[in-house]
């Protein structure tokens, strides 16, 4: 069981049928990230169709990051960077559908020489005032867990990467996030400049 079960007892198991726009995709194999990602986070599986009743969206979005990890300045949909520079991201994942999503597991993935930093990893249930310290690596082989999900419930997964030197020019933070056997993915576009980029 999920250390962040308790949000949804909090919130309350709503189920609701409802229609709208299809943001999920099923998914085979959820246990093995590496169906999505090469080495190099250059390649991802594509989509397939939705079990029914599922719906779920995710969003990403940077923004420029201090010492500690947590960001300055607002959130974007995209950044130019540096060599070197920390990147706070911050990822959102909500049910919009009829089922009640269970052991929801988020895993991101970047390219070599990017590095987690450390101690930059912090979770926010709906009613929680404040994130929380999560001490589990989204980058991690399995992902991390981030919890049940009833209708319209979400929840903020936060951390910060080390851009590093090794990587320029236009790229993407890649982010997927699976609920039993469907899955919905998002990206975060870095444009990475800067003189040791040639």
């Amino acid at each position: 069981m999920s250390v962040f079960d308790s949000h949804v007892a909090r919130v309350g198991a709503i189920v609701s049928l409802v229609g709208g726009l299809i943001t999920a995709a099923a998914f085979f194999g959820v246990d093995k990230f590496s169906d999505f990602f090469s080495d190099s986070a250059e390649s991802s599986t594509a989509a397939a169709p939705m079990k029914v009743g599922h719906s779920f969206r995710a969003e990403i979005l940077g923004r420029f990051s201090d010492a500690d990890g947590w960001g300055i300045g607002d959130w974007q949909r995209s950044l130019t960077v540096a060599p070197s520079d920390k990147v706070a991201i911050r990822v959102e994942f909500q049910n919009t559908g009829a089922v009640v999503e269970r052991d929801v597991r988020l895993k991101a993935t970047l390219y070599t020489g990017m590095n987690l930093v450390e101690g930059s990893t912090w979770f926010k249930a709906p009613d929680d005032q404040d994130p929380t310290a999560f001490t589990a690596d989204p980058m991690d082989d399995d992902g991390v867990d981030i919890g049940d999900y009833a209708f319209q419930v979400n929840s903020f997964t936060y951390f910060a990467i080390d851009v590093g030197t090794k990587t320029c020019g236009q790229i993407a933070i890649r982010t997927v996030l699976v609920a039993g056997d469907s899955y919905v993915q998002a990206e975060l576009p870095l444009n990475i400049k800067g003189k040791s980029c040639g």
